[in-house]
Order: C-alpha cells, then sequence, then structure tokens
C-alpha cells in the first residue's frame, strides 16, 4: 500500500515503480490511498498502474476486505504464470518456459562461457503407450523427470517424450558425461504395470555452443546428434562434431 501524495516521488510514479518487476520477481498489488476525494485522483492512480484505490479515512473492515480481494487476484496471477509456464503432467518447465530460461542464460553467459545443450528422447515410447497405455506412459514420463530433473539446471519436457537440457558453463565432454548419467539412470529405472515391470532406455544429443549461436541454433544441433543416435541403434549418446566429415561423432554405449 502506498500513499499518493508524497513528497519526494509523485504518486503516479511510484505506482509505475512498483509495477516494474525484475524477472521471477514476485507480483505486486498496489493499493493506493488518498484523502483526495476528486475522481481524477482515482483515474490517475488506476492510469499510473495502481490495483485499487482507498479514499481516507477507511474502516478496518474495508481494508482488510480489500487485502483480502489483492490476495485472491495475487493467487490468481501466480497460478496463471504456473499454468504458462510449467508442464501440465509433471510440473517442470515447459517449451515457453524453456527458451524464456535458455535466452536469459545464454545473454547472462556472454561469449566467454562454454554452455552445452541436450536433447533427449525415450526410445519406443509409442510402443509402451500401445503395450501398457497412456496412463503408465505418463508414469514412465513422471519417474524419468524425477530420476534425472536436476542432472542440470534447467531442464523442460519440450512436448511428447523429448526433454530438453541447457548446461551453463560445461563444454562437451562434461555435457557428454553428465548425459551419460543421465542415460543410465533411466536405463535402471523400473516401472510398474498390471503385465509386470519393465524399463526403458532413451538416446541423448548433445551439443556445445559455437559462437554467435542462440538457442534455436544450439538445439538444433543436438537435435541433429539426437536424430543420429536414433538411427544408430537408441540408448546412446551422440555429440554434435562440426569438423566431422559426417557432422557428428557417435559414442556407442553398451
Amino acid at each position: 500500500m502506498a500513499g499518493f501524495e508524497l513528497e519526494n516521488m509523485p504518486g503516479t510514479e511510484l505506482c509505475w515503480e512498483a509495477q516494474i518487476n525484475p524477472a521471477g520477481a514476485i507480483p505486486v498489488y498496489v493499493i493506493v490511498m488518498s484523502s483526495s476525494s476528486e475522481t481524477a485522483k482515482l483515474v490517475e492512480a488506476l492510469d499510473s498502474g495502481a490495483d485499487d484505490f482507498l479514499r481516507k479515512p477507511f474502516g478496518a473492515e474495508e481494508l482488510k476486505a480489500r487485502l483480502r480481494a489483492a490476495a485472491r487476484v495475487r493467487h490468481s496471477h501466480l497460478r496463471l504464470i504456473e499454468i504458462a509456464t510449467a508442464d501440465p503432467l509433471n510440473g517442470i518447465s515447459n517449451r515457453r518456459s524453456f527458451f524464456e530460461q535458455a535466452g536469459k542464460c545464454l545473454e547472462k553467459a556472454g561469449t566467454e562461457k562454454v554452455v552445452s545443450a541436450l536433447m533427449l528422447d525415450i526410445d519406443l515410447f509409442k510402443s509402451v503407450n500401445d503395450t501398457h497405455g497412456h496412463d503408465i506412459g505418463d508414469k514412465v514420463l513422471c519417474q524419468v523427470t524425477e530420476a534425472v530433473g536436476d542432472f542440470a539446471p534447467i531442464f523442460a519436457r519440450l512436448g511428447g517424450e523429448e526433454f530438453a537440457a541447457l548446461l551453463p558453463g560445461a563444454g562437451c565432454d562434461e555435457a557428454i558425461a553428465i548425459a551419460e548419467k543421465m542415460r543410465t539412470t533411466i536405463a535402471g529405472l523400473s516401472i510398474k504395470a498390471e503385465i509386470g515391470s519393465f524399463s526403458v532406455t532413451c538416446s541423448i544429443g548433445v551439443a556445445e555452443r559455437a559462437q554467435g549461436d542462440d538457442i534455436d541454433k544450439l538445439l538444433k544441433k543436438a537435435d541433429i546428434a539426437l536424430y543420429e543416435a536414433k538411427q544408430t541403434g537408441r540408448n546412446r549418446t551422440v555429440r554434435y562434431e562440426p569438423f566431422n566429415s559426417s557432422g557428428l561423432a557417435v559414442l556407442i554405449n553398451s
């Protein structure tokens, strides 16, 4: 809450400043208090970014009611943010959130720090759904997320059975080691179904950012490597290597 008539800062400026949130900050709900009865003041406050307006003097019950309303609005705002940025199945970042985080990460890294990306795809996932049903398929996606989601600071489900990870500060060799840890962890999962437990494998493409790469270019390289992993037997990690005559260096894992 803020008074609209201040000595050091005009109320309109205060309203605008309060609504300028850095990325990831908690949304602010601004209630302006003023002794003025002029309608123009109310209009000015709301046009300046205030969410509500209280004329002085006001009673305690009115203030409490407006604060309860503010809490409901804030809760709805946070819920909308969650819906827009989280995967509805497992709660991790979705495609939109991943690209927002990745863009900021690459900008922060600049040209000095290395960044690598992983593209991960669960092998033969359609057969899991066909054999066990979509409920079990969803269970697989959730178990995979729980098992390897903490291996990368930025990890998201892009859609279907495809995941992406961004590894700021990790060169290709370190990224491959992390990818292999993911791959073996997933292969070791036991998924329970009505007809018995089963396991799944995954294929992973790894790429290190080159100078001038934005997130789209970096993921495209990792996706090319992922495609090679799928085409050459699955359950393996492939590194994108632009200097190789074939464009790829394949790491075959038993």
